[in-house]
């Protein structure tokens, strides 16, 4: 599809298809497709949705554009959290840097606290105070969603 619309940029696609799951409809739209219909719902809007896609007036059709609703609601939170999670990072102190590395290596606390020379009560403290600044229960949570911003790969690669 993806070399359809390359070769030929004015070409409208329609998928008719018996396949109605999420995947489907989220790779015709990513592909290039102008609309989505189910065999077996679509089929009195088949002529009509021809009509309109030759128009450039494509209206998507119920099943797709519940898909792409909640999609796009996920999108956004992800796009929320991601944002926010840069915030948190941008505004550590060199102390938590350091602990979240050393935390992401697979250190657990004490081997944390024997390399950075501080008690436990104080590289708790640190701990307690990024777990707040993140939003997190958990130090796995945290990690991963640190993660998940492409953060450790971006000053890994830095090195």
């Amino acid at each position: 599809m993806r070399e359809i619309i390359k070769l030929r940029p004015n070409t409208k696609i329609i998928i008719y298809t018996v396949q109605n799951s999420d995947y489907y409809i989220s790779n015709a739209f990513l592909f290039g497709a102008s609309d989505y219909l189910i065999k077996g719902v679509s089929e009195p809007d088949l002529p009509d949705t021809i009509i309109r896609a030759a128009q450039n007036r494509c209206i998507i059709h119920p099943e797709a554009a519940d898909y792409l609703r909640k999609e796009y609601i996920q999108l956004k939170n992800t796009q929320e959290n991601l944002a926010y999670t840069i915030r948190v990072i941008l505004k550590l102190t060199p102390s938590e840097m350091e602990i979240l590395h050393l935390l992401r290596s697979g250190m657990n606390y004490k081997e944390v606290a024997e390399v950075r020379f501080t008690e436990m009560t104080t590289l708790k403290t640190h701990i307690s105070n990024l777990l707040r600044k993140f939003d997190k229960k958990s130090v796995v949570e945290m990690l991963e969603t640190i993660e998940h911003t492409g953060f450790f790969s971006l000053i890994d690669s830095s090195k």
